[in-house]
């Protein structure tokens, strides 16, 4: 503890994270391959694998990849890192990739088996497919509306000053703020 005032405390630490000997990762490997050949051999369920021998607390979904750009479990191609594209080029719906080494969020190493549910084509929007990804469209784009109307209003009887070099800005028109 460095300083105490009152319920507030300034708190440092030294943190030490031990990376895994190269032992340790290839018994980690060798322990997912086993899982890997369950699956291959029809003896386990993708899902039922995930449940049994994951240990990312995602699990319960299924081991579902969260798209962190919207939300959901469906991606496209940009929004995917590179080591996933390559682990998963050439599978269909149903199929699963070997046993391959990832970063976790935390930066530790680990192995895993990723498994494509559906691939879509290409294709135009429309409700049936897209409604997920229309409807946060739309969402994101109603409380832009509402934050702007918000702004405007507060710019009315909020004293603002501007430095000069800032008078010449487009945006300052469209919350609607006026130079005297």
């Amino acid at each position: 503890m460095i300083e105490r005032r009152g319920e507030q405390i300034n708190v440092a630490h030294i943190l030490i994270k031990p990376k895994p000997s190269a032992e340790e990762m290839l018994m980690s490997k060798q322990y997912l391959d086993s899982v890997y050949n369950l699956m291959k051999n029809n003896n386990m369920a993708f899902d039922t694998a995930v449940l049994k021998f994951s240990d990312d607390p995602g699990k319960i979904n299924g081991g579902m990849l969260v798209n962190m750009y919207n939300s959901s479990y469906v991606f496209t191609e940009d929004q995917l890192d590179k080591s996933i594209l390559y682990a998963i080029n050439g599978l269909i719906p149903g199929e699963f990739s070997q046993t391959v080494p990832m970063i976790t969020e935390n930066g530790n190493q680990a192995y895993r088996i990723l498994y494509i549910r559906e691939k879509r084509a290409a294709h135009k929007a429309n409700l049936i497919d897209d409604y997920e990804k229309i409807k946060n469209v739309a969402l994101e784009q109603k409380k832009q509306e509402i934050l702007l109307k918000w702004t405007r209003n507060k710019v009315k009887t909020t004293h603002i000053k501007l430095k000069p070099y800032y008078q010449e800005c487009n945006l300052i028109e469209k919350f609607g703020i006026i130079i005297k």
